[in-house]
């Protein structure tokens, strides 16, 4: 990490924290890359075990680990990758109007990876009114192509199914834009139609939640000052 950001930076790293909601197959990724980047301080929200289903997708699912919960599976996974980290787990689900109590220790940042949409829009809400780094990951199910995903302002968001869902009830508290967002451009596809229940490869939900922690690990470094040269392309 030295070799491209710096003996600084490395250690502005260190000091910082993070608060991921959910670690599913988005926000466990996010996870395992916020540890790797060696934050001094994790915090994981979870209530769900670990079952057979996940194991294509989910760093925590393995054989040995079904019927476990996540949150208590991936602190484990986090503290084996840096023994410095603080890990704090919460097993609760979250409601709106927890975030408070959640949020108690203070985080510097805050990646939203969960899939209940009155969830999505309170996190959304509370860390826009306080002002923290945030972004929320949209839909990324029925979906196999990673190259489609983007960060952008929600009111940029099109066809993502969830996106859409959660701009109308932003929107309905009176926010139109301000919240940044990770989704994709890619058309959802369904091999059974019949069915509601959406479906999902390791790609795209992975891929979502690097860039999650890309984005969080930009913001902390740019708040203490080792980030004057944004990322650009050739």
């Amino acid at each position: 990490m030295e070799m491209v950001l710096g003996p600084d930076a490395v250690d502005a790293l260190r000091r910082s924290s993070a608060l991921v909601f959910g670690i599913g197959g988005v926000g466990s990724h996010a996870l395992e890359a916020l540890a790797r980047c060696g934050l001094g301080r994790i915090g994981l929200v979870d209530f769900d075990t670990i079952a057979a289903s996940n194991i294509n997708r989910q760093i925590p699912a393995l054989v040995g680990t079904v019927g476990q919960l996540k949150a208590e599976v991936m602190a484990q996974r986090i503290r084996a990758i840096n023994p410095d980290c603080q890990v704090q787990v919460d097993t609760r689900r979250y409601e709106p109007g927890g975030f408070g109590a959640l949020f108690g220790p203070g985080y510097d940042a805050v990646i939203d990876a969960v899939d209940d949409v009155a969830a999505k829009v309170d996190l959304c809400l509370e860390t826009r009114a306080r002002g923290l780094p945030f972004v929320s990951v949209m839909g990324t199910g029925n979906k196999i192509a990673p190259e489609f995903l983007t960060c952008t302002d929600i009111a940029r968001t099109e066809t993502c199914p969830l996106a859409r869902v959660v701009r109308k009830r932003l929107r309905s508290e009176g926010v139109t834009s301000g919240v940044r967002v990770i989704w994709s451009r890619e058309m959802p596809r369904r091999w059974n139609p019949e069915t509601a229940v959406p479906g999902s490869l390791t790609f795209v939900p992975a891929s979502a939640g690097l860039l999650a922690a890309s984005v969080i690990v930009r913001d902390l470094l740019a708040r203490a000052g080792h980030l004057a040269d944004p990322p650009r392309a050739s």
